[in-house]
């Protein structure tokens, strides 16, 4: 109810609102999640957002890709896999 007053009362008066810093945060946090459970590993912010951390996580290229997609090269799980944190299969 809040951002929906806080919204409008910014379209009125002019000041539209930015919310860029916290919705950037808000995604990487869940990036970081997702890889921790992925992998099992503990992840750490500087690790995602500092190049000279030495990470691994740093210039990750996430798979399967849009063009893997495209081009039929990603086949999808049985129904009765269900997904373990820390393992790929």
């Amino acid at each position: 109810m809040q951002e929906h007053v806080d919204l409008l009362r910014g379209i009125v008066e002019g000041s539209p609102l930015n919310e860029t810093q916290s919705a950037v945060e808000s995604n990487l946090t869940c990036i970081m999640g997702r890889i921790s459970a992925y992998t099992g590993q503990v992840v750490r912010w500087r690790e995602l957002v500092d190049p000279t951390a030495g990470s691994p996580w740093y210039e990750l290229a996430l798979s399967p890709s849009a063009e893997d997609f495209e081009n039929g090269a990603v086949k999808a799980p049985a129904d009765d896999i269900v997904p373990v944190p820390g393992r790929t299969s």
